[in-house]
C-alpha cells in the first residue's frame, strides 16, 4: 500500500513508541539514529555522514512527542536549547544505549531512496482551532509501487 492511501495511523510511528517505552521502563537510555536531510531539523554541526545519533530519554530532551508523523522535542547542545524535529520516516532505527537493542525501522530501500533525493516534501499543515502547532503532515518516499518496506526488531551489534 502507497502512503497516499494509507488510512490509519503509522506502524512504524507505534513501534518507535512502543520500543521507547520499552527502553525507558528497563532503564536503558534510548537513542534515535536518524538520516539528516533538509527536512530533518537538527543542529548541523553534530550531524556525521548525514547521520545523528540523539539521546531521546526523558532526562535529555523537553516537550518529546513521538506523533505518527514527525518526532518534536527540545535538547541542548553545547549548553544551548535547540528545537528537533525529524519525520519519522527519517528514523533508521531506535535503540538502548545499554544493550543496543532496539527497532531497526529503515529498510536499505528507503535509506537510498532519501540519500539520491528521491523524498517527498511533506505538505505545510494548518494550525489547529485551540491555538497549539500543529506538526506538519506525514512525509512520504517516493519508490516503485512494488518495492515493500522491510523493518523489524533487530539488535545492533
Amino acid at each position: 500500500m502507497q502512503r497516499e492511501e494509507q488510512t490509519s495511523p503509522s506502524l512504524r510511528a507505534h513501534l518507535l513508541r512502543a520500543t521507547h517505552a520499552w527502553c525507558t521502563e528497563h532503564g536503558h537510555t534510548p537513542y534515535l539514529q536518524v538520516l539528516v536531510d533538509q527536512y530533518v531539523q537538527v543542529p548541523p554541526e553534530h550531524v556525521r555522514d548525514g547521520i545523528i545519533v540523539l539521546n531521546v530519554s526523558y532526562d535529555s530532551t523537553n516537550k518529546l512527542h513521538f506523533g505518527d508523523e514527525w518526532i518534536t522535542f527540545q535538547a541542548r547542545f553545547n549548553g544551548a536549547a535547540r528545537e528537533i524535529m525529524v519525520p519519522v520516516d527519517h528514523v533508521i532505527n531506535l535503540f538502548s544505549r545499554q544493550t543496543q537493542e532496539g527497532y531497526q525501522a529503515m529498510s536499505a530501500e528507503e535509506f537510498a531512496a532519501i540519500q539520491e533525493g528521491r523524498y517527498k516534501a511533506p505538505e505545510p499543515a494548518t494550525a489547529p482551532a485551540d491555538g497549539a502547532s500543529a506538526a506538519p503532515a506525514e512525509p512520504a518516499v517516493a519508490t516503485d509501487a512494488t518495492e515493500k518496506k522491510k523493518s523489524g526488531i533487530v539488535r545492533i551489534k
